[in-house]
């Protein structure tokens, strides 16, 4: 075997707690994406952008993050402790709505608005309005 690099379009994944019999290839360009930037506190001192999000989505049989969008925030004051909003959330992939806290959001790298530093939103827009990104 020589000593080339070669580069997969697919690779081979094996998911905490399976087994090898479990593994799943997947495509890299469909499936794998840059870490998730964390929102923090200042990130709804406005009101937060209507981009794509990654929320954490639990039910009996699986705990997974899907493509979100936040519709509604149910505004709470903000003391020491962090933030109490709640998040009314849109999911992608079967437009179910659900509340969240922010923890359970992340803001993908890739849909992250120009201006914005670590997880930082830095343009703000009214509260619950609905609009399209314009870069």
């Amino acid at each position: 075997m020589d000593s080339k690099y070669y580069i997969s379009q697919v690779v081979r994944v094996r998911f905490a707690g399976f087994g090898k019999e479990e593994d799943e290839w997947v495509n890299v360009k469909r499936a794998v994406r840059e870490r998730s930037i964390p929102l923090d506190i200042q990130s709804v001192t406005g009101s937060m952008l209507v981009i794509l999000f990654l929320c954490f989505r639990e039910a009996v049989d699986h705990a997974l993050y899907c493509d979100a969008h936040v519709v509604e925030i149910e505004r709470q004051s903000h003391d020491g402790s962090g933030c109490t909003c709640i998040f009314v959330v849109r999911y992608d992939h079967d437009n179910v709505e659900g509340k969240v806290p922010l923890d359970k959001l992340c803001c993908r790298p890739t849909s992250a608005p120009r201006g914005s530093e670590g997880g930082k939103l830095i343009r703000l827009l009214e509260p619950n309005v609905m609009q399209k990104l314009t870069m």
